[in-house]
């Protein structure tokens, strides 16, 4: 004789009589929501690996100034590997060639070249006239040969301001850093569009001083390299 069928309740009334409530073992807490960190694309652009394709200098960040240092190491990779190879009469890409370990952003960003394009053109020198949508973008094999080990060293970054370790009289600054150095970096543009299409962009350095006594704020210079001094 078989068994009787025992009655179950429907699973799916429980989920309705429980929702919006979790499972936990910890006394009610809500769990953990664990989340893949978002990748940041600049890594691609700085990574050193050890070839031709890459920036022979070993980047060093720090972790209150790395938004600005990434965006630097990225416009020095740009500067170097992103190449226009064909200009319409106006000046316009119409075909741009980047190395081969560029590859990976199409996959995180688009197929379509546009896409990939303006990415990169966030790091390019102003003076570079932006792509169109009929610019082509081209993978180069480039040089795989690995370098020198003599030419492995420490990166040396373009902009002086985060070659200084310390500022005078202060710790390492923290996030206000990257508002310092776009502060700096907006002047230096307003003060070379004032000059001749000749003449090249002001290079400017920030000197952070530390407060007086009955002083609430910090006082910043900014130093051209014409001698100009703009005191914030």
């Amino acid at each position: 004789q078989c068994l009787p069928m025992p009655k179950v309740p429907n699973p799916a009334a429980w989920l309705r009589s429980f929702s919006g409530h979790h499972a936990c073992l910890y006394l009610g807490n809500e769990p953990e929501t664990f989340v893949l960190p978002k990748q940041d694309l600049r890594c691609i652009l700085v990574l050193n690996r050890g070839n031709h394709n890459c920036l022979a200098g070993i980047h060093v960040f720090h972790e209150n100034r790395l938004n600005s240092e990434l965006n630097n190491a990225a416009s020095m990779f740009a500067a170097e590997f992103v190449r226009v190879q064909q200009s319409d009469r106006d000046g316009r890409p119409i075909r741009v060639s980047v190395p081969e370990s560029c590859k990976p952003l199409v996959k995180e960003l688009s197929p379509d070249a546009n896409v990939v394009l303006k990415f990169l053109w966030e790091f390019m020198p102003s003076e570079m006239t932006p792509p169109i949508p009929a610019t082509r973008l081209k993978f180069a094999k480039g040089n795989e040969e690995p370098r020198d080990r003599a030419e492995l060293r420490k990166l040396r970054y373009s902009d002086p301001n985060l070659e200084s370790e310390t500022f005078e009289g202060l710790p390492q600054v923290g996030a206000e850093m990257d508002a310092i150095v776009g502060t700096a970096q907006a002047l230096a543009k307003l003060a070379s569009s004032a000059r001749s299409e000749d003449a090249g962009p002001s290079e400017v350095i920030i000197n952070i001083a530390a407060p007086a006594e009955d002083a609430k704020v910090l006082g910043m210079d900014v130093h051209f390299k014409d001698g100009n001094i703009i005191r914030l």
